[in-house]
C-alpha cells in the first residue's frame, strides 16, 4: 500500500498571518514524527488563501483548525476542512472552550451545515 492511499485520517489546518506559522508547523511535525504518527496527518500552513490548494483530497476523520478566531467560519465555509471530513468526523477547534463566546459564529456555522 502506498503512503498515499494507507495515510490521512487526521487534517492539521493552520491559518495564521503571523512569523509564529513556519515555527509553529516545524514544531507540530517534529512531534507528530516523535509519536510515531506523521505518515497519518497531513499538515497545511498558511494564508487562508492558500489553505484550499495546499490540502489533499483524502479524507479526514479528524480536521484540526488553528486559526485566529474570528476567521473560523470563514475558513470552515470556504476552505477544504468542510471538503474532506467524512461523514460522522470530528472537528477539533482552537480555542472552543477558553473563547466560547469568540466561536459562537464558528459553532452556529457547524451546527447549520448538514
Amino acid at each position: 500500500m502506498t503512503r498515499d492511499a494507507a495515510r490521512a485520517n487526521v487534517l492539521l489546518v493552520h491559518v495564521q498571518r503571523s512569523s509564529s506559522v513556519l515555527a509553529r508547523a516545524v514544531a507540530a511535525l517534529r512531534n507528530l514524527e516523535r509519536a510515531g504518527v506523521r505518515d497519518h496527518v497531513d499538515v497545511v500552513r498558511g494564508d487562508g488563501a492558500d489553505v484550499p490548494a495546499k490540502t489533499p483530497d483524502t479524507p479526514a476523520g479528524l480536521v484540526v483548525l488553528d486559526a485566529e478566531r474570528p476567521a473560523y467560519p470563514h475558513t470552515w465555509t470556504t476552505a477544504a476542512p468542510r471538503r474532506v471530513l467524512k461523514p460522522y468526523g470530528v472537528v477539533a477547534a482552537d480555542n472552543a472552550v477558553n473563547h466560547r463566546e469568540q466561536m459562537a459564529p464558528f459553532r452556529d456555522v457547524l451546527t447549520a451545515d448538514p
